[in-house]
């Protein structure tokens, strides 16, 4: 199996829009960057894909291929977004990505533990990736073109490309960028509602405030390692299954035949005992 099968993604996506006024041309740069920090060692701890310029149902069909799916990490959306959608670029045209689609996407990504929302962040997607069970969501806010955002996401992924635990790079990132805090987040399994302080002051048109999301519940995964160890593909599961059932299959067949060639010397060089023995049954 090659090395690279066995490295957590970084998924990068880059939401932008050909729509005159809105282009927003540091996306471009800040996913770029991003992808040059942890492709700069070849032993970083995470592999880059980088995807831009794609229609939504190609993004989709992407992510859902064995090759990413069981290996993304992190997924970094950077872009235009509302309370309904991302809008992710074409070649040609801008193309919409429902928030219920990116909801079914993100359950299909077993290994998922962070989403970064670099720019684009509100409180509906919030909510939906923490009830997906997504351990971390890094938040940032902006409707015009803000070099933070760019500044916050080089610090997080250098750090994360460097080995360091999701705590760890976040925590090192608020040494340098006062905007983010941690903020945990509770359920309440009877309202079936999540819970933060602040939280009611968004409803009177206050900014999400910038930061690190996380569900109470997943606080021990916050200080887990990127995952090296190598993935079995389902497919890559069967192909190992049949090897093996194959090999049982020679062997077995192989100590049948020495088991007769034995049988067979015996009854050559000794017939008459082995004629008694059977005799005597």
């Amino acid at each position: 199996m090659l090395a690279s099968t066995r490295i957590p993604i970084v998924f990068l996506a880059c939401a932008n829009s050909y729509r005159k006024g809105k282009r927003l041309r540091y996306l471009v740069n800040e996913r770029k960057a991003i992808s040059r920090i942890l492709s700069s060692d070849k032993h970083s701890v995470y592999q880059p894909v980088e995807k831009g310029n794609v229609a939504n149902e190609f993004f989709l069909s992407l992510l859902r291929k064995r090759q990413y799916r069981d290996r993304v990490s992190v997924l970094h959306f950077v872009g235009h977004a509302d309370m309904s959608y991302f809008r992710l670029e074409s070649d040609e045209f801008e193309t919409a990505l429902s928030i219920d689609q990116l909801s079914e996407l993100v359950a299909q990504l077993p290994n998922l533990k962070a989403v970064f929302l670099s720019g684009c962040a509100n409180p509906r997607i919030l909510e939906m990736l923490l009830q997906r069970d997504v351990p971390a969501v890094i938040v940032t806010q902006s409707r015009a073109k803000d070099s933070r955002t760019t500044a916050i996401a080089k610090s997080f992924y250098t750090l994360l490309s460097e080995g360091k635990t999701l705590k760890e790079a976040f925590e090192g990132m608020t040494a340098l960028h006062a905007d983010m805090r941690p903020v945990e987040v509770t359920y309440d399994v009877d309202s079936d509602q999540l819970h933060w302080e602040g939280k009611e002051l968004l409803f009177n048109g206050l900014r999400l405030p910038w930061g690190m999301y996380y569900l109470s519940d997943n606080a021990e995964k916050l200080a887990e390692g990127a995952n090296r160890r190598p993935i079995l593909f389902p497919t890559t599961r069967k192909r190992k299954l049949k090897r093996f059932r194959r090999s049982v299959g020679v062997a077995a067949a192989i100590l049948a035949l020495v088991g007769l060639a034995v049988g067979l010397t015996l009854l050559m060089q000794q017939p008459d005992d082995i004629v008694s023995w059977v005799a005597a049954f």
